[in-house]
């Protein structure tokens, strides 16, 4: 059964260090992840790598992981700095 982890309101350089841990124990732990983003109110660079790191450390664990909902806000910073081919297309811009 996959791991559902919920990640709400600010996601910025201040809970970087917290949240890249809280996913890196959440990867090891489990078989597969499902990381629920519709909550996310706020985000920057340092939370588009962790994504990133993320999404790079489960395939190579072969693991999975799916980004559930990402909210308008992470949708629109990943279309801004040009990450459409990095991270899934559950990340495409608002219209």
């Amino acid at each position: 059964m996959p791991k559902l982890i919920v990640l709400e309101g600010e996601q910025t350089i201040y809970q970087a260090r917290d949240t890249q841990q809280q996913l890196a124990s959440a990867l090891h732990e489990a078989k597969e992840i499902q990381l629920d983003l519709s909550q996310v109110q706020d985000a920057d660079t340092a939370f588009m790598q962790i994504l990133i790191w993320l999404q790079n450390e489960g395939r190579r664990l072969e693991k999975p992981v799916h980004f559930i909902q990402p909210s308008s806000c992470l949708r629109n910073i990943v279309a801004a700095l040009g990450l459409q081919d990095v991270l899934p297309s559950d990340f495409g811009a608002q219209s």
